[in-house]
């Protein structure tokens, strides 16, 4: 019974910048004692992989370019060398974003002021960075990297809170680090 290929959809990636003849991944069969047939029934209309039949890798045929398609799904025809068992198997390929770019910061320093006496949890100011990448890898996330018992910073929008009370004779500057990070 091919049924035993595992998942309902396998899914790979591929980099949108990958040529043609990128190894773009392969289907494992189920029992290594038989041999098998593989072919690409649906999904492959602009012709942009190509399949070897008695392994079941598959390979880009294209260059490829997530900014026109970024997932495909292709449909595997599999037919086993006992001759009567065969199946359908469905192969979903993301063409996923280089990460050229990392964030950059707005600005290569900020300040702020904290007052005597301020109450926990207090928004201090909004770090912000941009990263030139489109999709996932265009996505910034901030974090601490020293002082994070004093302050919090929102991993998100870049909002910095100071997490206690401050004594500006016992503390007159805190200096700390941020990081900026893509995904």
């Amino acid at each position: 019974d091919l049924c035993a290929f595992g998942a309902t959809v396998h899914v790979f990636q591929v980099n949108n910048t990958a040529p043609a003849g990128r190894f773009v991944g392969k289907l494992t069969p189920p029992d290594p004692l038989l041999s098998y047939t593989y072919r690409i029934v649906a999904g492959n209309s602009l012709g942009h992989f190509t399949l070897n039949t008695t392994s079941g890798e598959i390979f880009t045929a294209a260059t490829m370019n997530s900014a026109l398609v970024n997932n495909y799904t292709l449909v595997l025809a599999v037919n086993a060398s006992n001759g009567w068992s065969s199946t359908s198997v469905t192969v979903s390929i993301q063409v996923i974003e280089f990460n050229f770019f990392g964030p950059v910061f707005m600005q290569s320093s900020y300040t702020a002021r904290v007052f005597e006496n301020n109450r926990n949890f207090t928004a201090l100011l909004t770090v912000r960075a941009t990263d030139a990448d489109v999709g996932v890898n265009g996505v910034v996330r901030y974090s601490l990297l020293n002082h994070q018992s004093d302050f919090y910073i929102n991993p998100i929008n870049g909002t910095i809170y100071a997490m206690r009370n401050f004594s500006t004779e016992v503390e007159p500057v805190i200096i700390f680090q941020v990081v900026a990070r893509d995904t």
